[in-house]
C-alpha cells in the first residue's frame, strides 16, 4: 500500500479499551455527526430486530445507556426510525415500560428530552479533510501561507502551522 505521503507511514490508531473491549461495534456515518462508532451495538441491533429484548437484561441497559448517554448521537436512534420506525417504536415501549411511545409522534421530543446537551451545540465536524498540500504543509511546520491549500511549501523552518477554523 502507497502511503499517502511519499516517506510517510501513518501510525496505528490508538482505541480506547471500551472499544477494543466490546462484544460488538458498530461503526455509523451521518452527514452531520460524521463517522460513530458504538460499543455493544449487537445488542440495540438485536433489540431492534426483535423488541422484546429491550424489556430487561442487557439489551434493556443498552438501549436506555445509548439513549441516555451523551456520546451516542441522536442521528443512531434517527437511522434506526429510518429502517422501521414501528420497530424503533417498540424498542423503546419496551425499553421504558411504557404502551404510548410512537417514534414519528414522540421520537424528537424522547431525544430532546435525553439528548439535550446535543441540541444546544453547532454541530462541527469530527473530521476535517485535508488537501496534499495543506498536510504536507502541516508536516514541514509551514505558516498560514503554506496551510492556506496554496500550491508549493516552504523548507524554512518556522513556527508550527496554527489551523484556522473557517466559516462561523
Amino acid at each position: 500500500m502507497q502511503p499517502f505521503l511519499s516517506g510517510h507511514v501513518p501510525s496505528q490508531p490508538q482505541l480506547p479499551d471500551a472499544l477494543l473491549q466490546a462484544d460488538t461495534v458498530g461503526v455509523m456515518y451521518d452527514e452531520v455527526d460524521g463517522l460513530t462508532l458504538l460499543t455493544d451495538f449487537g445488542l440495540i441491533e438485536e433489540a431492534f430486530e426483535r423488541p422484546e429484548l429491550a424489556r430487561r437484561g442487557p439489551h434493556k441497559e443498552a438501549v436506555l445507556g445509548y439513549l441516555t448517554h451523551d456520546t451516542v448521537p441522536p442521528s443512531v436512534f434517527r437511522h434506526l426510525a429510518a429502517r422501521s420506525p414501528a420497530q424503533i417504536s417498540e424498542m423503546v415501549c419496551c425499553a421504558l415500560g411504557s404502551s404510548r411511545f410512537r417514534w414519528e409522534v414522540d421520537g424528537e421530543s424522547l431525544l430532546g428530552q435525553h439528548k439535550a446537551a446535543y441540541f444546544q451545540r453547532t454541530p462541527q465536524p469530527r473530521v476535517i479533510p485535508l488537501t496534499p498540500d495543506v498536510a504536507r504543509a502541516q508536516m514541514k511546520g509551514g505558516d498560514e501561507r503554506t496551510t492556506g491549500g496554496y500550491r508549493g511549501c516552504s523548507n524554512e523552518k518556522k513556527e508550527p502551522a496554527k489551523l484556522r477554523r473557517i466559516g462561523s
